[in-house]
């Protein structure tokens, strides 16, 4: 079954300590991963207001509703892995609507009798849904304007006897663009409900204000759910401007509009007959969310913020240290590690490994082949997708610091330089001499003499000398052993030289 994919907030591994610490309106879902036969199986427990309200698992067959939240509850508490996900109200919607049986059982089990005495024409039973924002600032009662950025909605809400006054402004600057002012029995868009709202403001009603972040998709969002909304005047920077821009209603007429009479957003009257929901969303002037849509919505809603790039670092730089530092074929290292979020979760990881000196091989146990592996595992096992771009740097221990016999070094770096000269394209046969002596520290003294490489009899080219002894140095001084004595030379004639 197709899960909507919520934003990643936690992970652990205690249910009950990971359910106790949700906020009491929690809006999302849980998700335990368990391990069976060798594969990952999963159960979501989906919440509203911290109330479970849904469940799906696959763990040994697929369940649905109640039996989905028992199974999943009992895998929870065993060895697995849980997740939090944050949802938003469009998002929750779209999972009741694509996937009944997911939540048909629990609200079977919980039906609740209407009153007689309910307004059918209320607007709360017709439901205001809009793309959420991120919280800049929230419980504020004045001044909510120095928070806004480029894009923001301000959400107004006020308790009132017997129900609330709520309201949501999107800005493009401080320019308000479309807006929705919902009360007891009326809701009014646009440049009416900016009316209101002036009207509240002016009054010094006791009103709070919540200020979040928002984009240029979510208003367009906005503007195609509710046409209506849109707020049509020039050059409108706040309330105070507002009143001298909208014409003022006649104070004798009702403020409170029933829905019968707000233009296209109509409540369908109750007759014997009941209506269809393509029939009332194409009343109410809501359009169906196309894929595009909701493409662009989770591009917007789902973009990690910093705090949540620097906790996925965090955790994978304790996991590459950890498995770094009980490496017993490694004495030092250095881990640098950047996270970032194209459409995609990417990571930039440089490590840089001093290894063990094993003086049996004369050189390292680990390969780095290995070492690259097993840290592209850890990315590769973490909950995460994250493609990872891995630079693995390694060296010996300081040569210094490691006791090894004059014979051992003078392997070592024959070795070294004989290799050199073998892929030289201008040798064709060389002969090295090199003695070390261990005189309050390594003095070496070193002579080559090279063939230059022939065709047909014919010399090549002249062998670069200079190239040559700089390379030499090079290896023998990164054992930090002295130079005393280091000399090239060239003979044009095959002798008692080794061949390459």
């Amino acid at each position: 079954m197709d899960i909507i994919e919520g934003k990643f907030v936690k992970m652990g591994s205690d249910y009950n300590e990971i359910f106790d610490g949700l906020p009491n309106n929690f809006l999302g879902y849980i998700r335990v991963s368990m391990k069976i036969n060798g594969g990952f199986k999963e159960g979501y427990l989906f919440l509203k207001d911290k109330k479970i309200i849904g469940g799906y698992s696959n763990f040994e067959e697929e369940l649905f509703g109640n039996s989905a939240i028992i199974k999943t509850q009992e895998i929870a508490k065993k060895s697995s892995i849980i997740d939090i996900f944050l949802y938003t109200e469009q998002m929750l919607n779209m999972m009741e609507n694509t996937n009944n049986k997911v939540f048909s059982t629990v609200k079977n089990s919980e039906k609740v009798e209407p009153s007689k005495n309910v307004n059918l024409k209320t607007p709360n039973s017709v439901k205001i849904s809009i793309p959420e924002g991120n919280p800049i600032k929230l419980g504020i009662y004045e001044n909510y304007e120095d928070y806004f950025k480029k894009y923001s909605i301000l959400e107004i809400f006020k308790k009132v006897e017997g129900g609330y006054l709520r309201g949501y402004i999107a800005y493009n600057g401080k320019i308000p663009v479309c807006a929705i002012y919902v009360s007891q029995n009326s809701i009014k868009f646009g440049n009416s409900a900016m009316f209101e709202f002036k009207k509240m403001i002016d009054e010094n009603e006791d009103l709070v204000f919540d200020v979040y972040e928002y984009s240029k998709s979510k208003i367009d969002y906005f503007i195609e759910s509710y046409p209506e909304s849109e707020v049509f005047f020039d050059n409108v920077k706040n309330f105070e401007t507002v009143k001298s821009t909208l014409k003022v209603e006649n104070q004798n007429e009702s403020t409170e509009k029933n829905l019968d009479n707000l233009n296209s957003f109509e409540k369908p009257k109750i007759e014997e007959e009941s209506i269809s929901r393509d029939e009332l969303m194409k009343k109410l002037g809501i359009k169906t969310v196309n894929d595009e849509m909701i493409e662009n919505l989770l591009e917007d809603i789902f973009e990690p913020t910093k705090i949540e790039l620097e906790s996925i670092k965090a955790e994978l730089l304790e996991k590459i240290t950890e498995y770094l530092k009980n490496n017993n074929e490694i004495s030092e290292f250095n881990v640098k590690l950047a996270i970032t979020y194209d459409k995609e979760f990417n990571a930039d990881c440089n490590v840089y490994a001093t290894l063990k000196y094993d003086s049996k091989n004369l050189e390292s146990k680990l390969n780095p082949d290995i070492l690259k592996l097993e840290i592209k595992n850890i990315f590769n096992n973490y909950v995460i997708d994250i493609n990872p771009d891995l630079t693995i740097n390694t060296k010996l221990e300081n040569n210094a610091s490691i006791e090894k016999s004059v014979e051992d070094l003078e392997n070592i770096i024959n070795g070294e330089i004989s290799g050199y000269l073998k892929n030289s394209s201008e040798v064709s046969e060389f002969e090295v001499y090199l003695k070390i002596k261990n005189e309050d520290g390594y003095v070496a003294n070193c002579s080559i003499t090279i063939v230059p490489a022939k065709m047909f009899g014919i010399i090549k080219s002249n062998p670069d000398i200079e190239k040559i002894k700089k390379y030499v140095f090079e290896i023998i001084n990164t054992y930090n052993i002295k130079i005393d004595f280091l000399n090239v030379k060239v003979d044009k004639i095959t002798t008692s030289i080794k061949n390459k």
